[in-house]
């Protein structure tokens, strides 16, 4: 995983947009000359946070932001970290 503006160094598709009064998540799909594509989950609470997290998959990057949807419905906070999230939903997907 890398975090920190991904976004501003390649080609982006906004593949999912969610907007929600306590936050903004979307999906990207960037095409990078040196990196290939990847998918890009971005999040933001509106306030002071704002993050990215790479993943390899489209379906992946959608099953981290429905988890991180549930989590803000329950109030349960984040199960798994990006790197850990990616390899156990690969295993259902």
């Amino acid at each position: 995983m890398e975090i920190n503006n991904i976004s501003r160094r390649n080609e982006k598709r906004i593949w999912l947009t969610i907007e929600h009064a306590d936050y903004k998540a979307e999906v990207w799909e960037l095409v990078d000359s040196e990196c290939g594509k990847m998918f890009v989950l971005w999040c933001t609470d509106y306030v002071a946070n704002s993050w990215e997290e790479m993943f390899d998959s489209l379906p992946v990057a959608i099953a981290r932001l429905a988890s991180l949807v549930k989590c803000n419905e329950s109030g349960d906070g984040f199960k798994y970290e990006p790197q850990e999230f990616s390899e156990k939903v690969s295993e259902v997907l």
